[in-house]
């Protein structure tokens, strides 16, 4: 399509790592520390195996062999990635990951050559998992309220750009997050424990192993997570809502980026005109010429909304950000609210008059 290249490499990539976009969207960048501690965090203990490789690879002039190029290249990838990311102005928490496989790769080589070496790797270890055990009991007996703040508001593109706009985002309830967390905790504990017993028994060989085990361990706590987040935000119950009211003739409209409910269409069978949404992935797409049934201002809709016509509205804004708050407000009828969403119908005017 005319002009996607361009979007796709220049706009979405160049210009965005110089902070001057053509089409912006609205999500919201890390700082260079955030970033260099997320991508590092989520690959951890396996970051601390690799960077080691890395630096047995650098000490032995690894690139002076042939046979280690591929090792070579992969520490390049991990370093040029990550510094590549530092230095641009812009960076979301998920641009580390490209760097993950090759960040198993060498954890995997120094493991096979070097883990067994010794009780040092057994005893890092365990100092580092005590130490995400304590964090995370400390966490588990509190409200939750800062680490969730702080997790989600390090690690989630959607937090931030709520927080950008003073808007809580939608998240499970703490007593939802806080069993896991507290799993967390007892699992690493004792992954810390079995550790220091390899170490006290000289048994390197198991140390390896061990770590892998305590990383399985935990990783059903981190779906269920995930299951929970994603279930305090899905669109389904609100597109299931749409489909039901739905009828010949009604428009079906969503305010804001399209991609705050990317699945509303999905669930809904129907398509939604786009209220305020060029600020988007899309935004490209609202200069084309056959766009212009489909991308609103927040004029056209309020003209539509008195006029009579039927309208399904469904936002993601507070009411006090919503196309909504500038509307008479005995036109307005909430229909439904929930996980973050507000889903609005006009009110007659024969029924307001009334009222």
């Amino acid at each position: 399509h005319p002009g996607f290249l361009w979007y796709a490499v220049v706009d979405n990539h160049l210009l965005n790592a110089v902070g001057l976009r053509h089409f912006p969207d609205e999500d919201v960048p890390l700082a260079t520390g955030e970033f260099l501690a997320v991508a590092a965090l989520g690959a951890f203990p396996w970051v601390i195996s690799a960077g080691l490789m890395m630096v047995s690879l650098y000490r032995r002039r690894a690139w002076r062999d042939p046979g280690e190029t591929p090792w070579v290249a992969l520490a390049v990838w991990v370093i040029g990635l990550w510094g590549l990311f530092t230095l641009s102005t812009f960076k979301l928490p998920h641009y580390g990951l490209p760097a993950y496989p090759a960040v198993a790769l060498l954890a995997a080589r120094w493991w096979t050559e070097r883990g067994e070496r010794g009780r040092a790797p057994a005893l890092v270890h365990a100092g580092l998992f005590a130490l995400m055990a304590v964090g995370l009991g400390l966490v588990a007996v509190g409200d939750g309220k800062s680490f969730l703040d702080t997790v989600f508001s390090a690690t989630d593109v959607y937090t931030r750009k709520e927080a950008a706009v003073a808007q809580a985002s939608p998240l499970p309830p703490w007593s939802a997050l806080q069993p896991l967390v507290a799993r967390t905790a007892l699992i690493m504990g004792a992954g810390a424990a079995a550790l220091a017993l390899t170490a006290w028994r000289r048994a390197g060989r198991w140390t390896g192993v061990v770590v892998a085990a305590t990383m399985l361990a935990v990783m059903p706590a981190a779906t269920r997570a995930l299951d929970l987040v994603a279930g305090a935000r899905a669109v389904t119950g609100m597109a299931a809502e749409v489909r039901r009211l739905s009828a010949q003739g009604v428009l079906l409209a969503h305010e804001g980026a399209i991609e705050n409910s990317g699945a509303l269409e999905f669930y809904s069978g129907r398509r939604p005109v786009l209220v305020d949404a060029r600020r988007s992935v899309l935004g490209i797409g609202a200069t084309f010429p056959d766009a212009a049934g489909t991308f609103w201002t927040t004029e056209e809709l309020a003209a539509a909304w008195l006029a009579g016509r039927p309208i399904l509205l469904v936002t993601s804004r507070e009411p006090r950000r919503s196309v909504v708050s500038t509307l008479p407000s005995d036109r307005v009828r909430l229909l439904r609210a929930e996980n973050g969403r507000w889903l609005y119908a006009p009110a007659p005017a024969a029924a307001a008059a009334t009222r």
